[in-house]
């Protein structure tokens, strides 16, 4: 211990201490930040070490992006009604790829109290034109204030093991019987942390409650739906022509709408299966799988080029018709191809010709 404090004392005496952490930043440097950072100060509400996984972290990012040191900007935190609207702090920018970083660094003399995450830093001087900004993403339960009681570490070791079961080191075949088997086995996990007053998405067993979530919701689609899945496919083979897909398309609009949203988009073969692009490392395979996936796979396929061709709104109309219920039907018919044809039938009967391709988008199907 004596040697690391004469070896940080002697290094001090050739740079301020804020220059130092400066530099480690610059460098991307995590072991000097390890290092010269100091033990007895939380950084954004957490402890030393989970502040730096996320630094390092960041680091990483900036290195696959061709990055070898980040160029440093002195600014302020300028956000109106921010706490820390004045507070000073340095814009770290990756020389290759323009993503950057903004962090407040609370000072006492060249004393460093804290470093936190800024999303309102304005730069004293400018600088070339930024791209990806990044955040320092700290959980509900690595906050230095959060109580880790023996029931939280038992729900965590319970969503931890129960998350492991599924998410594997190889891409995991899941049946649907495997799937539900699962889902029922893990209730009570899941009941005891929705009993908690905790957050469950920002907490260390986020991972399980995300993916329980979007497993059970898959199998409530599927139970209301399942019958009806073998006869939308049989019934998509028979279309010949657009007339045919349409009325197809219309047939199961509905059964559509209901997927659930992180299966609705993003579904691809996978040998005899298929896997979702928003779940890592699950092939969904067997018969009821395989049924539902197709009809997805069909009616997404088709739907975004049909619906481009027929819509009523122009490009410049639809993020304000969207709003903040893009897939929600009843409430925004701009992803209803019925709602578009119905509005086509009410224009011709007045007389109003709507041309088609009204957002610009041609390759229809």
């Amino acid at each position: 211990m004596k040697t690391q404090a004469k070896l940080r004392t002697t290094k001090m005496e050739q740079v301020s201490y804020l220059g130092t952490i400066l530099r480690c930043f610059s460098s991307m440097n995590i072991d000097e930040l390890q290092f010269y950072l100091k033990d007895e100060y939380s950084y954004q509400d957490t402890t030393k070490e989970v502040f730096l996984n996320e630094i390092a972290r960041i680091f990483n990012e900036h290195k696959k992006a061709g990055d070898t040191e980040l160029l440093i900007y002195q600014g302020k935190c300028a956000g109106e009604g921010c706490d820390n609207c004045n507070k000073g702090g340095y814009r770290f920018v990756g020389n290759h790829s323009s993503d950057y970083l903004d962090l407040i660094f609370v000072m006492d003399t060249d004393d460093i109290k804290d470093i936190f995450d800024c999303s309102g830093l304005k730069t004293i001087e400018s600088h070339k034109e930024l791209q990806d900004k990044a955040s320092i993403d700290i959980l509900s339960d690595d906050l230095i204030t959060f109580n880790k009681t023996s029931e939280y570490w038992a729900n965590v070791n319970a969503a931890t093991a129960a998350y492991k079961e599924v998410m594997t080191a190889c891409p995991r075949i899941l049946t649907y019987d495997e799937m539900c088997y699962w889902l029922d086995r893990h209730a009570i996990t899941i009941k005891d942390i929705a009993n908690s007053d905790f957050i469950n998405s920002r907490m260390r067993w986020g991972t399980f409650t995300k993916l329980y979530e979007k497993l059970s919701d898959f199998r409530e689609y599927m139970a209301v739906y399942e019958t009806a899945f073998s006869r939308a496919n049989d019934s998509f083979k028979q279309v010949a022509e657009e007339k045919d897909l349409i009325t197809w398309m219309l047939e199961y609009e509905t059964m559509f709408s209901k997927v659930p949203y992180y299966f609705r988009f993003g579904i691809l073969k996978d040998g005899e299966g298929y896997k979702s692009e928003h779940i890592d490392s699950i092939i969904f395979m067997g018969a009821r799988f395989i049924e539902a996936f197709r009809f997805i796979a069909n009616y997404y396929k088709h739907h975004l080029a049909v619906l481009n061709k027929y819509g009523i709104y122009t490009d410049d109309e639809i993020p304000e018709v969207i709003g903040h219920k893009e897939y929600d039907f009843k409430a925004n018919p701009v992803y209803s191809l019925k709602f578009h044809l119905e509005k086509r039938v009410e224009a011709a009967g007045l007389g109003i010709h709507l041309p088609f391709s009204l957002n610009g988008y041609t390759d229809a199907q």
